[in-house]
C-alpha cells in the first residue's frame, strides 16, 4: 500500500482460507502493545528548544527516565539500571553531530547552560558498543541505544 501521509500504519492480518488471501484491517498503533503486550516501537516528538523537551511532555507526571546521549557521556554498562526497570515513559535526547551543548547554546530561552545541563537528565550516556567508527548518524545511534536500553530495562 502507498500512503501519501507518510505515517506508519498498523494492520491486523487474518487469513481467509476460503478466499486464499490475507484480509487486513487498519487498527490503532497501540493494539499490539495493549493486546499482545509487545514492544511496538518508539515515538518521536519535535521540540522547539531544550526547555520545551521537558515542559511539553505528553505524559502526566512527566518522564520516568530522562537520558541524554552524548559522546562525552559514560558507557551505559556502568550504570545501575535496576531502579528504572519499571519505567514506562523514557526520554532519550540525542545531540546529533553537534551534541546537546549546541542545543543549549542555540536556545536563548533555556534555563540550562553548558555547566548544568546534565542535571536535567538521570543519565548522560554514550553507546558502549565498539562499532569501529568515530561518529555515527543519529538514526544509527538511536538503534544501538534502544538495543542497549532494551537489554538493561527488559523492555
Amino acid at each position: 500500500f502507498f500512503f501519501s501521509s507518510r505515517r506508519r500504519h498498523t494492520r491486523c492480518s487474518g487469513v481467509s482460507w476460503a478466499r486464499r488471501c490475507v484480509q487486513e484491517t487498519a487498527v490503532s498503533p497501540l493494539e499490539p502493545k495493549i493486546k499482545l503486550q509487545k514492544y511496538w516501537g518508539y515515538s518521536v516528538r519535535i521540540a522547539v528548544g531544550i526547555n520545551k523537551v521537558f515542559s511539553e511532555c505528553p505524559y502526566e507526571g512527566g518522564y520516568d527516565l530522562k537520558i541524554a546521549v552524548e559522546d562525552d557521556g559514560e558507557e551505559a554498562s556502568t550504570f545501575d539500571w535496576e531502579e528504572h526497570i519499571q519505567a514506562k515513559h523514557i526520554l532519550c535526547v540525542f545531540g546529533g553531530s553537534s551534541g546537546i551543548k549546541a542545543l543549549i547554546e542555540a536556545d536563548e530561552k533555556t534555563r540550562y547552560n553548558l555547566s548544568n545541563y546534565k542535571t536535567a537528565f538521570d543519565y548522560v550516556i554514550k553507546d558502549d558498543m565498539n562499532v569501529g567508527v568515530r561518529t555515527l548518524r543519529t538514526e544509527e545511534e538511536a538503534f544501538l541505544i534502544l538495543h542497549t536500553l532494551k537489554k538493561k530495562l527488559s523492555l
